[in-house]
């Protein structure tokens, strides 16, 4: 069963990612996601959808969240000369990049959290 996340998964889903990255494959799964309940309450707060999987039982099997943008161009990402996020930046790297000239934040989704 898949369903829009809530604040009540947060547990649950710290839970999951503990069991599904040991301590040798964290680090570097951190560096890109970080690992707080402070960003995973960040990330279904904010992200354009944030879906949480159940099994049978109702037990969390899975998380994930979509965005309009990559993680890394973020609000807190970067920002031209006046200040104005750059939260579209990739758009025109991907459509030289892969030949879609039409892609963009509206049709659009990045998986930033699985």
């Amino acid at each position: 069963f898949v369903r829009r996340a809530d604040l009540d998964d947060v547990d649950h889903i710290m839970a999951l990612h503990d069991e599904t990255y040991p301590d040798a494959q964290t680090v570097g799964f951190e560096n890109v996601y970080g690992r707080s309940v402070v960003h995973i309450v960040e990330l279904i707060e904010t992200a354009c959808t944030a879906v949480t999987v159940e099994d049978r039982e109702s037990h969390v099997v899975g998380f994930a969240c979509f965005d309009d943008h990559p993680t890394q161009l973020s609000a807190a990402g970067p920002t031209n000369e006046r200040g104005y996020n750059l939260s579209n930046h990739w758009e025109k790297w991907f459509r030289e990049a892969y030949n879609e000239p039409n892609a963009n934040g509206t049709n659009s989704v990045w998986m930033t959290f699985f």
